[in-house]
Protein backbone atom coordinates (compact mmCIF):
# COMPACT_ATOMS: atom_id res chain seq x y z
CA UNK A 1 0.00 0.00 0.00
CA UNK A 2 1.22 3.35 -0.89
CA UNK A 3 1.71 6.07 1.85
CA UNK A 4 -0.65 8.90 1.53
CA UNK A 5 2.24 11.30 0.95
CA UNK A 6 3.82 9.29 -0.88
CA UNK A 7 3.78 11.64 -4.12
CA UNK A 8 4.05 14.92 -2.30
CA UNK A 9 6.84 16.30 -4.31
CA UNK A 10 7.47 13.97 -6.68
CA UNK A 11 8.08 14.81 -10.15
CA UNK A 12 6.59 13.02 -12.82
CA UNK A 13 5.79 13.00 -16.77
CA UNK A 14 2.36 11.74 -17.84
CA UNK A 15 2.18 11.13 -21.83
CA UNK A 16 -1.34 11.43 -23.30
CA UNK A 17 -2.48 13.68 -20.06
CA UNK A 18 -4.91 16.17 -22.04
CA UNK A 19 -7.65 13.52 -21.78
CA UNK A 20 -8.93 10.36 -20.33
CA UNK A 21 -6.43 8.33 -17.97
CA UNK A 22 -3.66 10.65 -18.72
CA UNK A 23 -5.66 13.31 -17.29
CA UNK A 24 -7.63 12.06 -14.84
CA UNK A 25 -4.40 10.28 -13.36
CA UNK A 26 -2.30 13.75 -13.75
CA UNK A 27 -5.15 15.44 -11.65
CA UNK A 28 -4.88 12.39 -8.68
CA UNK A 29 -1.06 13.00 -8.99
CA UNK A 30 -1.54 17.01 -8.19
CA UNK A 31 -4.04 16.13 -5.46
CA UNK A 32 -1.39 13.84 -3.54
CA UNK A 33 1.04 16.74 -3.83
CA UNK A 34 3.45 15.80 -7.31
CA UNK A 35 3.98 18.47 -9.54
CA UNK A 36 3.09 17.34 -12.91
CA UNK A 37 4.41 17.50 -16.38
CA UNK A 38 1.23 17.05 -18.75
CA UNK A 39 2.82 15.40 -22.38
CA UNK A 40 1.05 15.67 -25.45
CA UNK A 41 0.90 15.92 -29.41
CA UNK A 42 -1.35 18.90 -29.59
CA UNK A 43 -0.65 22.08 -27.91
CA UNK A 44 -3.94 24.04 -27.95
CA UNK A 45 -5.52 19.95 -26.00
CA UNK A 46 -2.61 20.21 -23.94
CA UNK A 47 -3.32 23.77 -22.73
CA UNK A 48 -6.82 23.06 -22.23
CA UNK A 49 -5.89 20.35 -19.79
CA UNK A 50 -3.55 22.24 -17.47
CA UNK A 51 -5.96 25.23 -17.63
CA UNK A 52 -8.72 22.69 -15.82
CA UNK A 53 -5.53 21.97 -13.38
CA UNK A 54 -4.81 26.14 -13.08
CA UNK A 55 -6.21 25.70 -9.27
CA UNK A 56 -2.48 23.59 -8.79
CA UNK A 57 -0.67 26.82 -10.68
CA UNK A 58 3.53 25.92 -9.79
CA UNK A 59 2.41 22.43 -9.85
CA UNK A 60 1.48 22.12 -13.34
CA UNK A 61 3.15 22.28 -16.69
CA UNK A 62 3.02 21.02 -20.30
CA UNK A 63 5.13 19.19 -22.78
CA UNK A 64 3.97 19.18 -26.01
CA UNK A 65 5.29 16.02 -27.60
CA UNK A 66 4.64 13.39 -30.43
CA UNK A 67 5.59 10.16 -29.14
CA UNK A 68 5.57 8.32 -31.98
CA UNK A 69 9.05 10.53 -32.44
CA UNK A 70 12.01 8.87 -30.37
CA UNK A 71 13.81 12.04 -30.74
CA UNK A 72 10.84 13.88 -29.06
CA UNK A 73 10.47 12.13 -26.57
CA UNK A 74 14.32 11.84 -25.57
CA UNK A 75 13.76 15.84 -25.49
CA UNK A 76 11.15 16.10 -23.26
CA UNK A 77 12.18 13.53 -20.58
CA UNK A 78 15.95 14.82 -20.10
CA UNK A 79 14.21 18.45 -19.98
CA UNK A 80 12.11 17.12 -17.45
CA UNK A 81 14.89 16.08 -15.67
CA UNK A 82 17.47 18.46 -16.30
CA UNK A 83 14.48 21.68 -15.22
CA UNK A 84 13.38 19.32 -12.16
CA UNK A 85 16.90 17.96 -11.00
CA UNK A 86 14.91 14.96 -11.41
CA UNK A 87 12.67 12.53 -12.50
CA UNK A 88 10.64 10.42 -9.94
CA UNK A 89 7.95 8.95 -11.92
CA UNK A 90 7.16 8.49 -15.84
CA UNK A 91 4.09 7.35 -16.61
CA UNK A 92 3.79 5.88 -20.48
CA UNK A 93 0.11 6.47 -20.58
CA UNK A 94 -0.50 7.60 -24.62
CA UNK A 95 -1.82 5.13 -26.49
CA UNK A 96 -4.93 4.65 -29.33
CA UNK A 97 -7.52 2.23 -30.30
CA UNK A 98 -7.68 1.14 -33.84
CA UNK A 99 -10.55 -0.75 -34.62
CA UNK A 100 -10.15 -2.66 -37.96
CA UNK A 101 -10.00 -6.46 -38.28
CA UNK A 102 -6.61 -8.09 -39.10
CA UNK A 103 -7.85 -8.85 -42.81
CA UNK A 104 -8.78 -5.49 -43.39
CA UNK A 105 -6.25 -3.64 -41.53
CA UNK A 106 -4.06 -1.52 -43.79
CA UNK A 107 -0.08 -1.21 -42.66
CA UNK A 108 -0.69 2.24 -42.57
CA UNK A 109 -2.50 1.50 -39.50
CA UNK A 110 -0.20 -1.42 -38.10
CA UNK A 111 2.32 1.31 -37.90
CA UNK A 112 -0.01 4.06 -36.20
CA UNK A 113 -0.91 2.00 -33.76
CA UNK A 114 2.39 -0.10 -32.90
CA UNK A 115 4.31 3.45 -32.96
CA UNK A 116 1.96 5.14 -30.75
CA UNK A 117 1.19 2.40 -28.00
CA UNK A 118 4.43 0.08 -28.34
CA UNK A 119 6.95 2.13 -29.87
CA UNK A 120 6.06 5.20 -27.32
CA UNK A 121 6.77 3.11 -24.41
CA UNK A 122 10.01 1.84 -25.42
CA UNK A 123 11.59 5.46 -25.98
CA UNK A 124 10.24 6.49 -22.46
CA UNK A 125 11.79 3.51 -21.09
CA UNK A 126 14.99 4.04 -23.20
CA UNK A 127 15.01 7.75 -22.07
CA UNK A 128 13.77 7.79 -18.50
CA UNK A 129 16.01 4.43 -17.07
CA UNK A 130 19.46 6.01 -17.43
CA UNK A 131 18.22 8.60 -15.84
CA UNK A 132 16.85 6.89 -13.18
CA UNK A 133 19.79 4.99 -12.27
CA UNK A 134 21.90 7.66 -12.18
CA UNK A 135 19.77 9.12 -9.71
CA UNK A 136 19.59 6.07 -8.15
CA UNK A 137 15.30 5.95 -8.35
CA UNK A 138 12.26 5.99 -9.92
CA UNK A 139 9.55 4.57 -11.53
CA UNK A 140 8.27 3.66 -14.62
CA UNK A 141 4.65 2.70 -15.45
CA UNK A 142 3.21 1.65 -18.76
CA UNK A 143 -0.28 1.74 -19.29
CA UNK A 144 -1.65 -1.43 -21.00
CA UNK A 145 -5.45 -2.75 -20.86
CA UNK A 146 -7.18 -5.98 -20.16
CA UNK A 147 -6.54 -6.24 -23.63
CA UNK A 148 -3.00 -6.60 -22.71
CA UNK A 149 -4.12 -9.79 -21.12
CA UNK A 150 -7.34 -11.26 -22.63
CA UNK A 151 -7.66 -10.48 -26.21
CA UNK A 152 -10.76 -8.82 -27.57
CA UNK A 153 -12.45 -10.11 -30.17
CA UNK A 154 -11.77 -8.08 -33.62
CA UNK A 155 -9.10 -5.94 -31.93
CA UNK A 156 -6.01 -7.72 -33.28
CA UNK A 157 -4.00 -4.50 -33.61
CA UNK A 158 -4.78 -3.50 -30.24
CA UNK A 159 -4.55 -6.42 -28.96
CA UNK A 160 -0.74 -7.20 -30.06
CA UNK A 161 0.48 -3.70 -28.96
CA UNK A 162 -0.91 -4.39 -25.32
CA UNK A 163 0.16 -7.49 -24.72
CA UNK A 164 3.78 -6.00 -25.86
CA UNK A 165 3.34 -3.40 -23.19
CA UNK A 166 2.59 -6.02 -20.58
CA UNK A 167 5.62 -8.37 -21.46
CA UNK A 168 7.61 -5.28 -21.23
CA UNK A 169 6.51 -4.26 -18.32
CA UNK A 170 6.39 -7.69 -16.64
CA UNK A 171 10.14 -8.21 -17.92
CA UNK A 172 11.47 -4.89 -16.39
CA UNK A 173 9.97 -5.51 -12.84
CA UNK A 174 12.59 -8.66 -12.90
Amino acid sequence: MIEDNYFRDKICLVTGANSGIGFALSEELLKRGATVHLAGRNKEKVAEAAAKLSSFRDRVSTIVVDVTKQDQVQRAIEETADVAGRLDLLFNNAGILVMSLFETATLDEWRTIVDTNLWSVIYGVHAALPIMLRQGSGHIVNTSSVGGLIPYPMQALYNTTKFAVTGLSESLRF
